[in-house]
């Protein structure tokens, strides 16, 4: 959560800006746009009870405060005070009484009697320092702090945030608050405002967070414990840790056991057979990012295209037969018998016809259109269309498109039993004559002379023909999945190209049949477009032969074994193919494993590795920050002081090498400063001291680069 402790909202010093001046609706604007929570009020020599009061909101707390010119023995600066809410009428009075026969333009007040006229109430001072001028000298401040009572929580205001965070790293309380000049630009260009990493939700808390007061950090540790694990990733070593719900490290010199600590905590998240565990080794990077673009055929790709698999259409030609005409024989044998009296007079069958033409046509089109659109029709009537059209207007849409998919069934129905009622009176007529002939010996009239039938089998083997090419001339689906994002590069996407039509296809192409297989594809579609060719003649029966003999070793039996699907990198254009470098391609994985919200544990090794300082601070850190506030439970192990330092872990585990093949582990964060000894509880060591020399090479090397260590120590 933001916090801005210096925030002026009226001009009452002659020098100042007309900016400062803030009406009430611009001002609670401007907080809840900047995402800040906690907002002091601090303008010069001057506290509004009134103005406050009218400025409290409910969205975020505001705190009443002030800043006064205050002398040194030496200098002169600004102090900060800033009060409990809940004794702002104590605070306004004690501000009057300060104040008293002044104006803003001419008040000042000695450090001696400022002291001794805040030291009955508990308050938060905060003193210019450093290059925030007009600040007290070294020796003023020490001074101010030797005279302020243990009432107080006194802080540095350095003149930014980087500089913040190196005091912070020496122990030492320093924030930084907008202190802006124009409300139209709040917080002020390029100004960076602190985050609490842990929740405060009134003063008192805030208070006792800054004096470290133990059960109150404890208290806010415990909400974010996700819970207690016991992992042995040494036979010597069996760690019982509380891991959180935000982030944990895992730090120490090179060859200390982290990424054994971390696969055995990744064991655990696993152990519950999950899927939501998001990992990244910097040692398996290659092969994570050979798999991440390496082309996998899945039925979801055949779904993408939004086809039906013409696996009816297949089967009808697999399984075709040349229908036999009706010989004059059959019709002599017929004639001989026909006016004897053991035909019977009362058996119809015995001169039935059967004159229809059997074409599955009809009843496969209406099928393929209703399972095309089937899946579209129940999606629209689930959504909420409200937003775009009246409710009534909604209720229209959906009833017609219900009206829609009744129709599409009633007629796939239709033309079924249609289809369906020819095919059982053709063999109906059949079977009666063929008993007969078994009863009485003689001969029945021939149900046709099969003319007919021959013409609709052609019919059917053409239509069918037809539908699976049309259906394999479907234009190729694209689809772009993000692999992540690179600096000055933007985003970069795996583009797929799926098709079932082996002409759009090229030797690039990976095929459901294999890679190989293309030349077969292209010859099976050949015989198909044949066997459409060729549906009314003599050569039908070759076509299909031809088909049968290259599809059944292949198992060939629907449009979707045809499925190819090409796949490259390109840029943010989706159109430039681009291929990232190795340093690139750790960045890729890493993000790719760091931007997926679906996971609810995210365990990463040396996540800096081979991806560059800007990368680490404008992606990595971020993101860790990011996924803490929505309360993942992040594991990392790292060597980076920026990961490890200004993420502020709840837990951080360090392993210290005593030589010899002996190693030992401390556990402890932040918060509470000191890490104890995981085998030996009486053994302590400073955090930030072991975190700038095993992080930053020690506390020269960490001066002297100015890191923004540490950078929210609260």
């Amino acid at each position: 959560m933001r916090i801005d402790l210096h925030c002026h909202t009226k001009k009452t010093k002659k020098s100042e800006s007309l900016g400062r001046n803030v009406d009430k609706v611009t001002f609670i604007n401007k907080i809840l746009d900047s995402q800040v929570q906690i907002v002091a009020i601090t303008n010069h020599n001057q506290f509004d009870y009134f103005q406050y009061s009218d400025f409290l909101n409910d969205n975020f707390q505001v705190w009443p405060g002030v800043e006064l010119d205050v002398k040194g023995s030496n200098s002169e600066g600004h102090c900060i005070l800033i009060s409990n809410p809940k004794d702002v009428i104590c605070f306004d009075a004690l501000i009057k009484e300060i104040t008293l026969n002044s104006t803003p333009d001419n008040f000042s007040i000695s450090i001696e009697n400022l002291c001794e006229k805040i030291s009955d109430m508990n308050l938060i001072v905060i003193a210019h320092y450093g290059n925030k001028k007009p600040y007290l000298s070294n020796d003023d401040i020490e001074l101010l702090r030797s005279l302020l009572t243990s009432k107080t929580a006194f802080f540095f205001e350095p003149q930014n945030l980087r500089s913040a965070g190196i005091y912070c790293a020496h122990d030492l309380n320093a924030i930084v608050g907008s202190d802006h000049h124009d409300w139209s630009t709040y917080p002020g260009k390029d100004k960076e405002l602190p985050e609490l990493k842990l929740p405060i939700d009134n003063f008192e808390k805030f208070f006792l967070l800054v004096k470290k007061d133990s059960q109150v950090i404890k208290t806010f540790l415990d909400k974010k414990l996700y819970g207690s694990i016991d992992v042995q990733p040494f036979p010597d070593c069996k760690l019982h840790l509380d891991i959180f719900r935000d982030i944990n490290i895992v730090f120490g010199g090179k060859g200390t056991g982290k990424t054994e600590i971390l696969r055995a905590i990744e064991k655990i998240f696993q152990q519950s057979g999950t899927t939501e565990v998001a990992k990244y080794y910097a040692s398996d990077k290659k092969t994570t990012y050979d798999q991440m673009t390496t082309v996998v055929i899945q039925n979801e790709d055949f779904k993408a295209l939004n086809i039906d698999n013409c696996s009816e259409s297949f089967k009808l030609i697999k399984k075709w037969n040349e229908k036999p005409v009706t010989t004059t024989k059959q019709y002599y044998d017929w004639c001989k018998t026909k006016d004897s009296e053991a035909l019977g007079k009362n058996f119809g069958f015995i001169s039935a016809m059967f004159s229809e033409i059997i074409d599955s046509t009809s009843y496969t089109n209406s099928n393929q259109f209703f399972t095309k659109y089937k899946q579209n029709i129940i999606d629209l009537l689930n959504e909420k269309f409200t937003e775009y059209i009246q409710v009534d207007e909604e209720t229209q849409l959906k009833a017609l498109l219900s009206l829609l998919k009744k129709s599409m069934i009633e007629n796939v129905i239709h033309e079924f039993c249609k289809l369906k009622a020819l095919e059982l009176e053709k063999v109906t007529i059949d079977k009666m004559k063929a008993i007969h002939k078994s009863k009485k010996g003689t001969e029945s009239k021939p149900s046709g002379t099969g003319l007919l039938e021959q013409y609709g089998n052609c019919i059917t083997i053409h239509n069918n023909a037809s539908i699976i090419l049309e259906t394999l001339a479907t234009k190729p689906k694209y689809s772009y999945e993000l692999l992540g994002n690179l600096i000055d590069k933007g985003s970069i996407y795996q583009k797929k190209i799926i098709v079932v039509n082996p002409d759009f296809a090229n030797s690039k192409y990976v095929f459901k049949l294999g890679k190989s297989k293309i030349q077969t594809l292209k010859s099976l579609k050949t015989f198909i477009t044949s066997i459409k060719k060729d549906a009314y003649s003599n050569k039908v029966k070759e076509s299909i032969s031809n088909f049968n003999n290259m599809a059944n070793p292949d198992d060939v039996r629907s449009i979707e074994d045809f499925l190819g699907i090409f796949a490259e990198t390109v840029k943010d254009d989706k159109i430039t193919p681009y291929k990232p470098s190795n340093g690139e391609q750790s960045m890729l994985v890493l993000n790719y494993a760091l931007l997926d919200d679906t996971k609810k544990y995210f365990v990463l090794d040396e996540p800096e590795m081979s991806v560059g300082h800007k990368y680490i601070n404008q992606v990595i850190v971020p993101r860790l920050k990011e996924l803490a506030r929505q309360e993942k439970v992040v594991i990392v192990s790292t060597h980076d002081a920026n990961i490890a330092i200004r993420t502020l872990p709840f837990l951080s585990i360090y392993r210290e090498d005593l030589g010899s093949g002996n190693y030992t582990t401390y556990v402890g964060n932040p918060f509470i400063e000191m890490m104890r000894n995981y085998d030996n509880k009486e053994l302590q060591i400073s955090w930030a001291k072991t975190s700038i020399d095993t992080l930053e090479g020690g506390k020269e090397a960490f001066i002297e680069r100015g890191e923004a260590y540490g950078k929210e120590r609260i």
